[in-house]
């Protein structure tokens, strides 16, 4: 296949995975962090992801800029809202892998890519307006896109924005609870489509995110109850992966790795997370 045909069939569903490794990275920096140990693997780590998530993105400007209404195209399919959404909340996480080489850019990437999440959203809710009830059902695919904004303090906090992340950590809270309640609802009432339940998977994203973000914010009581709620959910999916994967992996089903980001992230803050509450305690 040439570098050309390569680019104009790029599909968006491949930055689902890559957002997950994207996560993986910043998982493994916190993990090398609060031991201080494994830097070098850290760095490598971040360097080839960072890299590779460079060149999936530049082969899917280029796609773009030959075909501008191909995102319109892709937002009527579940894997084209699915690798979008994981697109700009990546450039959001490039950002943050960055920022200790650079400042500038961080807060770049950062606003870049909040302004195409907003456009994004507002190209999801035109598209999802124009479907039948059956087609714009939610589906735990909606967190990407509505509570992806999550993913802007981990840029913020460091270039100093802390006023614009703990307002977004804030309102993703609100938002998140109520798709969980939408999409639980859906599970508990009518049966999920074989192809969809990977998707399930994504429930554990938020909760493990706001377990992080507590534990940086001291927030030590709320990041436990986040915690234990993690780690309900992880228990659950386990226990029900024959029925998550009973038709196996389809073509989206890379976005399954995307949680295993704050899934790490979480553990590797225990040992912040548990000193934050023990020197909270009294307060409670």
């Amino acid at each position: 296949m040439s570098i050309e045909r390569m680019w104009r069939q790029m599909p968006p569903a491949v930055f689902a995975p890559m957002l997950g490794f994207i996560g993986v990275a910043l998982g493994w920096k916190r993990f090398s962090d609060v031991l201080d140990a494994g830097h070098g693997m850290s760095v490598a780590i971040s360097v080839i992801v960072a890299a590779f998530f460079t060149l999936l993105l530049g082969a899917y400007v280029a796609k773009l800029v030959a075909r501008p209404g191909v995102v319109v195209e892709e937002l009527q399919k579940l894997p084209g809202r699915l690798g979008l959404a994981a697109a700009s909340l990546g450039f959001i996480l490039w950002g943050a892998h960055v920022f200790p080489v650079s400042e500038f850019v961080t807060k770049a990437a950062l606003w870049i890519g909040i302004v195409s999440h907003l456009a994004l959203l507002f190209l999801v809710v035109r598209v999802l307006a124009k479907m039948s009830a059956p087609e714009r059902l939610a589906t735990p695919a909606w967190h990407l896109t509505f509570v992806g904004f999550i993913a802007i303090p981990f840029a913020a906090f460091p270039v100093g924005y802390s006023s614009l992340g703990l307002a977004v950590f804030l309102a993703t809270i609100i938002i998140a609870i109520a798709i969980y309640t939408i999409t639980l609802n859906r599970v508990v009432e009518t049966e999920i489509p074989a192809p969809q339940r990977p998707l399930q998977v994504i429930h554990l994203a938020p909760i493990s995110l706001f377990t992080t973000l507590a534990a940086d914010l001291g927030l030590a009581g709320l990041a436990f109850a986040f915690l234990g709620l993690a780690t309900l959910t992880a228990i659950l999916l386990l226990a029900n992966v024959r029925w998550l994967t009973g038709q196996g992996f389809r073509p989206c089903g890379g976005r399954s790795p995307f949680p295993l980001w704050p899934l790490v992230a979480r553990f590797c803050r225990l040992r912040h997370s548990w000193e934050c509450f023990v020197t909270s305690a009294p307060v409670f």
